[in-house]
């Protein structure tokens, strides 16, 4: 283990905003964490359940506090899973959050795209 990656990690509570309505608010903590690939047989008995693990991260206890998201190289995490042996590393069992934002922009371009092929083929 070098522990020469850094990832955030992000823990999400709900407290009211100015106006009384509960708002996300997320407390980001820089960590080193070292990153491996999803075992062959946790890669699998997720998948059986419905669940994909995408990366496992490696986190010294001391630094981890039960937090949900993780942040590395532009991507979020969601953790799936968190467990210790010998109480001094956490395993972070990680599954991708797909970009919302990505998400959308896709399906707005191809909805413009069937628009434009429904105007083409109403002018025939």
């Amino acid at each position: 283990m070098y522990w020469r990656d850094v990832a955030t990690l992000v823990a999400i509570t709900k407290e009211p905003d100015d106006d009384g309505y509960k708002a996300e608010q997320k407390k980001r903590t820089e960590v080193f964490v070292d990153v491996r690939s999803v075992k062959r047989s946790e890669f699998y008995a997720a998948r059986q359940s419905g669940i994909k693990i995408d990366l496992v991260f490696l986190v010294r206890a001391a630094d981890y506090s039960s937090e949900e998201q993780v942040e590395f190289d532009g991507k979020t995490y969601a953790v799936v899973r968190a467990y210790t042996k010998a109480g001094e590393i956490y395993e972070l069992n990680c599954s991708e959050i797909p970009d919302i934002e990505a998400e959308d922009a896709h399906y707005s371009a191809s909805l413009a795209e069937k628009d434009q092929i429904a105007g083409e083929e109403a002018e025939e």
